[in-house]
Formats: C-alpha cells, structure tokens, sequence
C-alpha cells in the first residue's frame, strides 16, 4: 500500500494546514496547539546543523496539506516510505532524521523534558533546549549555536568555543552566562536569543540555530 493515496486522509480541506508550517524568523510561539508543537518539534530535529530558513523551506514541503504531522509520519512508518519522502523532500541526513521522527511520536510535547529529548539518537543538547525554549513561556535554557557563542564572546565572557560544547559543565557554565545577561537586559531567554539571531539573519550568518 502506499501512502500518496492514504496521504488525502490527512490533508487539509481549509485553510488549518497553514497553521503548522514554520516561519523561522517568527519561531516563539506558547500558544501552540498539539499539532502546531508536532511540526515544530520536526523542525527542531530538521534545522540541527542546517540552515534554518532552508530547512524550514524543505519541511513546509513535506508536510504539505498535512494537519496531523505525527499521525502523518506514523503512517509512513507503517508503510516504510518515511524515507522515501524525506528524500524527495530533500531535507538531507536522512537516516538520522528518520530515527528522529520515528522515536519522537509517543511523546507528550506538552510537558517532555530537555533530558527526554536528548535521549533520542540525533536531538542534542541544543535542539532540546530551543524546543523548549520556544514553545513554552518562563523556560530558563539556552541553545549555545555559533552566534550565541560568538555573543558571549563579545560580551566578555572567557573559553567559549567556537560550536556548541558537547561537555556538559561547559554547556551550562555558558547556558549560565547568557541566562543572568538575559535577566540584566530584562529580556526572556527566548526574546534575547531571537534577537541575536535576527541580527545574524541579516548580515547572512545564519547557518544553523538548532
């Protein structure tokens, strides 16, 4: 059986399917619905390492007239042609992000934890936190991509690496830093790392946020 002709049953009959896609440049959301935190979580998984506008591009495309983004990929699973549609998505790092997607759709998005998360094979540190981060009001985590790093650098802040610090005492000796700056600017984590990264977006430097 496949699943071109059973993808109808999940397609969108108004104009509902718009609602899940992603616009990167508007990612903090905490109002979002089951579905709307589907696609998110998806996106999360799809923009690790990537350029986030394009990855946002090439998933929109997959979820195409899709309301129900887990139903849709466990019905993929079911007929073993997640791959196949990930490929003709184009969204690249296909093996990990089939084991991504497959691991992440009994979970309950409104309360999993960073360390739940970080135990499925291919969501690091980082993708877990910006998850969070952005989709739920008062989280106190930090996604330390290069242009949070380069951040902290330039505010003075001493040994911070250049990519993101897979060491967990440094990770949160950073994810320290950058929370009590957002505190003294009086900004949420969330508000203060859009704007960094808005500012990169700009000047072309946004090759991976996730």
């Amino acid at each position: 059986m496949h699943l071109v002709q059973d993808k109808n049953n999940f397609k969108c009959q108004c104009d509902i399917c718009k609602s899940i896609k992603i616009d990167p440049h508007n990612i903090t959301n905490y109002n979002r619905d089951k579905y709307q935190k589907e696609s998110f979580l998806l996106y999360c998984i799809c923009a690790a390492g990537k350029t986030a506008s394009i990855q946002a591009l090439k998933l929109n495309s997959f979820l195409e007239g899709i309301t129900k983004p887990f139903s849709y990929i466990k019905d993929l699973v079911k007929s073993q042609e997640l791959y196949t549609y990930l490929v003709k998505s184009k969204l690249g790092q296909y093996k990990r992000i089939e084991k991504s997607f497959e691991n992440v759709l009994d979970f309950n998005l409104d309360c999993v934890s960073v360390d739940e998360l970080v135990r499925v094979k291919g969501i690091g540190p980082k993708t877990a936190r910006f998850f969070v981060m952005h989709s739920r009001k008062g989280e106190k985590v930090a996604t330390l991509d290069v242009h949070i790093l380069k951040w902290l650098s330039e505010q003075g802040v001493e040994n911070v690496p250049l990519q993101t610090p897979q060491n967990e005492v440094t990770y949160k000796r950073l994810e320290t830093e950058f929370l009590e700056r957002a505190k003294k600017m009086g900004k949420s984590p969330a508000e203060l790392d859009l704007e960094i990264w808005k500012k990169k977006a700009k000047k072309g430097l946004t090759s991976s946020r996730v």
